[in-house]
């Protein structure tokens, strides 16, 4: 700092300067006023100046971090739905196959069936009292029909078969 002719701070502080010196010879120490009014001592300012533009890039850079965060984030994010997509639509296509398989075996079994009852090899079974023209003609006679048609062949074979797993299970329906 150099040296400048030194006068009172309350001299000076009638005309507000911006800017006064105290002390004398080497030293004298710059003092800043501040916008309340009072004057404090410039390095005590440039230290504080130094320490706020400090925290204004600590900031900075936290929040440059912090948006570094989100694009991972975001990006992690996108990877992990187009991942879950991925196996959402692996999950269906094998759920899909699957029920496909099961009505395939179903169509299977039901054509079985109706080849059971349309030619009928099987009439009966042991320990069962009624065969599947009984069980048809019953089907028949609660539809109002006399005879029984293909429908009901195909209801009485079930009912046969439904009695005879009744009989097997003691009853029992598992």
């Amino acid at each position: 700092m150099s040296e400048k002719p030194v006068v009172s701070i309350k001299t000076l502080a009638r005309y507000e300067p911006a800017a006064v010196y105290i002390g004398t010879g080497e030293y004298v120490a710059e003092c800043v006023r501040a916008d309340d009014g009072d004057y404090y001592l410039a390095a005590d300012v440039d230290a504080e100046i130094k320490a706020l533009r400090a925290e204004i890039e600590r900031l900075r850079e936290q929040l440059r971090l912090a948006a570094v965060d989100q694009a991972i984030a975001e990006a992690e994010r996108d990877r992990l739905a187009t991942t879950l997509q991925a196996e959402v639509e692996a999950l269906r296509a094998e759920v899909d196959g699957t029920i496909r398989e099961l009505l395939e075996e179903r169509n299977a079994d039901l054509k079985r069936l109706a080849f059971l009852s349309n030619e009928p090899v099987i009439e009966g079974f042991v320990g069962i009292p009624k065969d599947v023209y009984d069980y048809a003609s019953d089907c028949a006679e609660e539809c109002g029909r006399d005879e029984p048609n293909d429908e009901d062949m195909l209801n009485g074979m079930r009912r046969l078969i439904d009695a005879a797993i009744a009989a097997a299970n003691g009853g029992r329906d598992e």
